[in-house]
C-alpha cells in the first residue's frame, strides 16, 4: 500500500538530498483511509503536482521517493522513481 505523500530528492555533488516543501502547516492524508494498493503488476502510477509542494525546480537531476508499506504494516520500503532532469 502507499499514501498520497511523496518526497522529492535532488542530486547534489553526487548525493541525493531532499528538497524542502514550500507549504507550511499542511498534512498528507493519514492512515488507511488515504491508502491505495499497487496494481496487479505491482506498479504505482500517480500524477504529482510537484510545483505545488516544492515550487519551481531549478536545473538539476531529481527523483521522487514513495514509501510503500506491506499489507500488515510490518515493513516500509522506499521506492524511487527514474531520475529526471530539469534543464
Amino acid at each position: 500500500m502507499y499514501w498520497e505523500d511523496f518526497g522529492l530528492q535532488k542530486k547534489v555533488n553526487g548525493k541525493w538530498e531532499y528538497v524542502d516543501y514550500i507549504i507550511e502547516g499542511f498534512s498528507w492524508i493519514d492512515g488507511c483511509y488515504g491508502s491505495y494498493d499497487l496494481d496487479e503488476n505491482n506498479q504505482l502510477i500517480q500524477k504529482l503536482d510537484i510545483e505545488k509542494y516544492h515550487g519551481k525546480l531549478s536545473k538539476g537531476t531529481y527523483r521522487i521517493v514513495k514509501i510503500v508499506t506491506d499489507a500488515n504494516y510490518m515493513a516500509n520500503i522506499n521506492i524511487y522513481s527514474d531520475e529526471f532532469e530539469i534543464k
